[in-house]
């Protein structure tokens, strides 16, 4: 059930995610949302459907003081492709708060200390825009950066040419690409991509692994 704040944001099609507390059973992509908020006073009024839509994404999730982190259910396609833990903070966690239809990290932080209390473990549902058309098929211009036939450099349609290493595997592109379709869920633009891109393939080798660098050597 949705708080009549974030009701009338996801009526108005302005928001496509939520956050909920850790169900026994996680939630299946592609499983059947029906999206509500009560007429009058909670448990003691009728439902209004504000949205009946499908699940698009799931993440877990951790809240707590310093942050939000996240990461794929296990299982899941893109815990078996090798998708890494995200720690959101400072900005990114402010991008995630707003999506959320919070005005900034600080008020959801706040907000979920007085309703749950911290720190939080729950799941972030993500579901389709009201076209009924899946984020994967909205984030089309992700999958066409990682398309496996692209030379090792790429000028990137924001004019950034794109050093990738030689040689990378399907599988380096395949979770690449996943992350770059997270960071626009986070309200990153397109025309950041590129850029993205770069520093996802500066950190990373042909095969998706973390490369090891000098500062990281030393220690």
């Amino acid at each position: 059930m949705f708080k009549p704040r974030f009701a009338k944001l996801v009526k108005a099609g302005k928001k496509f995610q939520t956050i909920r507390p850790l169900p026994k059973r996680i939630p299946r992509c592609g499983d059947t949302l029906s999206l509500r908020m009560w007429k009058g006073k909670p448990y003691r009024s009728k439902q209004r459907v504000l949205l009946e839509t499908k699940l698009d994404d799931i993440k877990v999730c951790h809240i707590d003081e310093k942050g939000i982190v996240m990461q794929p259910p296990a299982g899941c396609l893109l815990a078996i492709a090798g998708a890494k833990i995200i720690t959101l903070d400072g900005e990114h966690a402010d991008r995630f708060a707003r999506a959320d239809g919070f005005a900034d990290w600080n008020e959801m932080r706040e907000w979920f200390k007085a309703e749950h209390g911290l720190p939080f473990d729950g799941v972030v549902l993500y579901w389709q825009n009201d076209a009924g058309e899946p984020r994967d098929k909205r984030l089309q211009t992700t999958q066409n950066l990682m398309n496996k036939n692209e030379t090792v450099n790429r000028v990137g349609s924001s004019g950034i040419v794109v050093l990738r290493p030689e040689n990378v595997t399907a599988n380096a592109q395949k979770i690449c690409c996943n992350w770059l379709a997270f960071c626009l869920t986070l309200g990153w633009k397109k025309d950041s991509l590129d850029a993205l891109e770069q520093m996802w393939w500066d950190w990373h080798d042909r095969t998706g692994k973390l490369k090891q660098h000098n500062d990281q050597a030393k220690t």
